[in-house]
């Protein structure tokens, strides 16, 4: 446990591991740490058998002894209890398909991505209908609740942030403001 005592999962509750989850798990146990650390810019730490990752504005700690994600401070245990599901698979697929390449700015439909297909099917989609139902009228909240995630602002459509769900994926999200009626 962490300051606080919280898990991803809560206080005080067990894991739940999806068919998905436990095989990205696997797949991660496989694979050389050095090398998951080149491509992801994590860190490893061998005695624990942690890594250590960025998530937006989140310090997380992924155990492979405990098959566990963590927040390293409160506001990051916060984020991860926010997200909820959406933590977890994205995380674990980070850290097995990050690649060690630069951004080149160029926008690229997450189907192009190894890996890519998770945030668009199944239960991992991402729920851009609630960013459009609370910010369509409100650019300033938009904005602002961009820099609570890091985020940088970027000149498309009527406002658009440029988040970093995790250090090597530049994700552009873009709002178009309703129309006034």
């Amino acid at each position: 446990m962490y300051p606080g005592g919280f898990t991803m999962h809560g206080p005080e509750k067990p894991p739940v591991i999806l068919v998905g989850e436990k095989a990205a798990w696997d797949i991660i146990d496989g694979l050389s740490p050095d090398d998951v650390c080149r491509r992801s810019k994590a860190s490893f730490d061998g005695k624990q058998k942690t890594f250590t990752m960025k998530m937006f504005s989140a310090s997380l700690m992924v155990s492979l002894k405990k098959r566990l994600i963590f927040g390293l401070d409160r506001q990051s245990e916060r984020l991860l209890i926010s997200l909820g599901s959406y933590v977890a698979i994205p995380a674990l697929h980070y850290l097995i398909h990050a690649a060690d390449v630069p951004f080149f700015g160029n926008l690229v439909n997450p189907a192009g991505l190894t890996g890519g297909y998770i945030y668009l099917n199944g239960s991992n989609v991402l729920p851009l209908h609630l960013v459009v139902q609370k910010y369509s009228a409100d650019r300033e909240g938009f904005l602002a609740r961009g820099r609570l995630l890091d985020a940088k602002q970027t000149n498309m459509g009527d406002a658009a942030l440029l988040l970093l769900p995790f250090p090597r994926i530049v994700v552009a999200v873009i709002l178009w403001l309703q129309a006034a009626r």
